[in-house]
């Protein structure tokens, strides 16, 4: 066994064989439950294999428990064959009657494969055949193995989820990007410390890339690892950031994958991190242009917390004009907390941040320009970007494809938590239809916070937050149209687009380039905390493959909570995700198809 439900079952050649023409193999199975043929491609990344029209065996229930994918033939010589799976029902079976690889599909798919839809083809006891073409055995060279890729129990069961729920689990961050690609980060408690694991979705199962989620990415934490953030470069690979604590001192490390290993950047890992000796805690990253991670976090120099930064520049983790000394971005007068960070198209890093101004919480931002950290209209002194008579704390932070800067902050100037969002528009900083004036965008009657914006390259913004309704937590979302802030089918009303009688709260969101949101959130669940996603589908908010009931994505047995969401340049469609059997637990997000503003 490889992995988590992994087994290998392999078959091997020595000598080429008696006669000639095509190989086949042989295994009769002698299961109880339906037999599903379904089109399943996995991307040649992160060690994953490509795989078609996988064999999906089922229990009675129809659920999940033997995934059949495909396999390959691989010669002396290092040539590869790749092998689609037949299934043969007894001759007894009405349902064989010929056809491609002796399973039926719908009639008129056959032209075009990718369409072809999950279909019963048939119970559990037959014959699964592995056949080698003529052509291949003709020149292959000996010895010859045959491998399988075959995964046990669906890999994510409905009670385990992502993290298996082994151990206690909680501050989940997902990404999301191109090609099916979904990663997921979160805090695990193993051997005697808190650690960070991380999985991909692969189409059909959670998998570990380099014992990520067996020894994790920090399994050199003597006390514990917390706070992760995770983002994608520009192939999709995850980097993954952290705070370790030893004898309670903090510092931020980063790893990234690269195609076959976790690779430490510089001197992020052991030692001092990044943020060299100083207690490092919130950090927040992005990846800029060149694939180039950058990371914002906060520490405290001389009794005062201030906002440091640092970027890889493919050689050293670098500060830009005293970023990361002595008081950093934020400039020290005061203590600052909860940093953002976003990177422009030209690579330099915009960075926000809550401080206080005459003893009130105010938000603040800078961004490098032409080798100095510079404000925005304002953005720094005095009251900031916020400037209001009430308390503001918890900025969030977006960039629209013209490098402008949206932030959306918690605002306690109308008498009670409101959501407040400004955005750049090359000049001043401006609200858009009353958004940071009277109850904002929020307008409630009761308690609003934990913001989260994301804005599209044609400037449709998206701001999700945490509502209170009726005493529980809500998640709530609008839309920027061009004109108004719309809700989208009851999202910002009633029991918004979350709608339970638990508690939903710290929503994450993201917008790729197609205009497409998604919202993830933490979610209680018979009494744990699970992360639940969800998806526009255009006329009403719903789930993918299980996302938003039961455990969502993470069904862990313990706590998961603090959601994120990210996407790599080239997005992610989660119209090609298919639901059903092997699909229970994925992740909690909705998405919003034509996110554009109206024309007309």
């Amino acid at each position: 066994m490889l992995g988590d439900g992994r087994v290998e079952h392999l078959f091997a050649i020595a000598e080429r064989p008696a006669g000639a023409g095509a190989l086949s193999l042989a295994a009769d199975t002698n299961l109880t439950g339906p037999v599903l043929r379904r089109r399943q491609a996995r991307q040649d990344w992160g060690g994953m294999r490509r795989y078609w029209d996988a064999l999906l065996f089922t229990d009675r229930d129809g659920r999940g428990t033997i995934a059949y994918y495909g396999a390959r033939a691989v010669d002396a010589a290092g040539r590869v064959e790749e092998i689609v799976p037949e299934w043969r029902p007894p001759p007894s079976s009405p349902l064989d009657r010929g056809g491609r690889h002796g399973v039926p599909f719908e009639t008129g798919d056959s032209a075009s494969p990718a369409r072809r839809s999950p279909e019963k083809a048939g119970r559990g006891a037959g014959t699964i055949v592995l056949r080698v073409s003529a052509a291949f055995m003709a020149a292959a060279r000996f010895p010859l193995r045959i491998d399988p890729w075959i995964e046990l129990a669906g890999s994510a069961p409905r009670e385990a989820g992502v993290s298996h729920g082994s151990a206690a689990t909680d501050q989940p961050v997902v990404a999301v990007g191109a090609g099916d690609r979904v990663v997921v980060a979160w805090r695990q408690f193993t051997s005697g410390a808190d650690q960070i694991f991380l999985k991909t979705w692969t189409g059909e199962c959670w998998d570990e890339l380099g014992g990520s989620a067996s020894a994790g990415l920090a399994s050199g934490a003597l006390d514990r690892a917390e706070d992760p953030a995770l983002a994608l470069d520009s192939r999709g690979y995850p980097v993954v950031a952290w705070s370790e604590v030893e004898l309670d001192t903090a510092r931020v490390q980063v790893r990234r994958w690269d195609d076959a290993a976790w690779l430490e950047l510089g001197s992020s890992r052991p030692g001092h991190g990044i943020s060299d000796a100083v207690p490092a805690r919130e950090g927040a990253m992005a990846v800029a242009s060149g694939d180039r991670p950058i990371v914002a976090w906060r520490a405290e120099a001389e009794g005062i917390q201030n906002i440091y930064f640092r970027q890889w520049d493919g050689v050293e983790w670098a500060e830009l004009a005293g970023s990361a000394s002595g008081a950093g971005i934020s400039g020290g007068a005061t203590s600052a907390y909860e940093p953002a960070v976003a990177a422009a198209a030209s690579g330099d890093p915009v960075v926000a941040w809550q401080g206080l101004s005459g003893g009130v919480g105010q938000v603040y931002l800078k961004t490098y320009s032409a080798g100095a950290w510079v404000e925005l209209g304002g953005s720094a002194t005095a009251g900031g970007i916020s400037g209001t008579a009430g308390h503001s704390y918890a900025p969030a932070l977006a960039l629209d494809g013209g490098d402008r800067p949206w932030v959306a902050w918690v605002d306690v100037s109308p008498g009670n938590e409101e959501i407040y969002p400004k955005m750049w528009n090359g000049e001043t900083w401006v609200e858009l239809a009353g958004s940071t004036t009277g109850g904002g965008v929020s307008a409630s009657a009761d308690s609003s916070t934990v913001p989260a914006i994301a804005v599209g390259t044609d400037g449709g913004a998206a701001l999700a937050w945490q509502e209170t309704v009726s005493g529980a937590g809500e998640i709530y979302v609008r839309r920027w149209n061009g004109t108004a802030w719309e809700e989208l089918s009851g999202s910002a009303s009633g029991g918004g687009i979350s709608d339970t009688s638990s508690e939903s709260a710290a929503p994450a969101i993201a917008v790729d380039d197609a205009g497409q949101i998604f919202v993830a959130w933490t979610e209680t669940v018979s009494g744990d905390e699970e992360i639940l996603l969800r998806f526009w589908d255009g006329a009403s908010w719903a789930e993918l493959g299980g996302s938003a009931s039961g455990g969502g994505i993470s069904a862990a047995a313990g706590w998961s909570g603090q959601a994120a969401l990210t996407l790599d340049a080239a997005g992610f469609d989660t119209r090609q995700k298919k639901a059903g059997p092997g699909h229970q637990n994925w992740a909690a997000a909705r998405l919003l198809t034509g996110n554009k503003p109206p024309t007309s």
